[in-house]
């Protein structure tokens, strides 16, 4: 591409980086070899002198849940936005799947983690992803102290919802929960039993 358009390699580097040191002539001069070429830039050998691949994995536990869908839009459109691509893994919340695919991606040089799949599996998560900088929880509270992550008040949820029954009369209220494994699911549970305490209403609690 360079002999094509009659620079050196480093000045069509320059101008695939959008670089200022280049004349507005040289620039279009090789933006035209590069459009007659068909050429493509290739990740892998930008992440290979970079050291980054400007691609970012969502781990969830199960595509087919209707959360995660809306989910994944949103960071992917976000991560659009700051030029990053997006993978999205699906766990089964297994601690094998979850350890399989962070192996992989970070063979294939990922940027960064985040991880909203429930499963047991943080401490095996965070063995392979040494650098706790390159992964965010998401919708569950690490047991660690020193990871990112973000979670909404599941106490202050379950009580919204145990008043807002209350207050259309109930007085027996009941409680599907997650596994108990699950810190989103024990917080839940601690804010319903507190709020169904507070209101003097009977509970009812079953395991999801």
């Amino acid at each position: 591409m360079a002999e094509a358009a009659g620079v050196s390699v480093s000045t069509v580097s320059r101008v695939l980086r959008n670089r200022d040191d280049v004349s507005d002539e040289t620039r279009s001069g090789v933006r035209r070899v590069i459009e007659e070429l068909g050429y493509q830039p290739s990740g892998v050998a930008r992440a290979l002198v970079t050291g980054y691949s400007r691609t970012i994995a969502l781990l969830v536990s199960d595509i087919a849940n209707p959360f995660y869908p809306q989910l994944a839009k949103s960071v992917e459109q976000e991560a659009r936005k700051a030029g990053y691509a997006m993978a999205v893994c699906n766990t089964s919340d297994s601690v094998g799947e979850s350890a399989a695919y962070i192996r992989r991606l970070l063979e294939q040089g990922v940027d960064g983690f985040i991880h909203a799949s429930v499963g047991p599996d943080e401490e095996r998560v965070l063995e392979l992803v040494r650098d706790r900088r390159r992964i965010v929880f998401l919708n569950r509270r690490p047991r660690s102290r020193d990871v990112s992550y973000v979670v909404a008040d599941n106490r202050k949820a379950a009580a919204i919802l145990v008043r807002h029954l209350v207050d259309r009369g109930h007085r027996r209220i009941g409680f599907i929960g997650g596994p108990s494994w699950a810190a989103n699911a024990r917080e839940r549970l601690e804010g319903f039993f507190r709020a169904t305490t507070d209101l003097g209403v009977d509970a009812v609690v079953a395991d999801g």
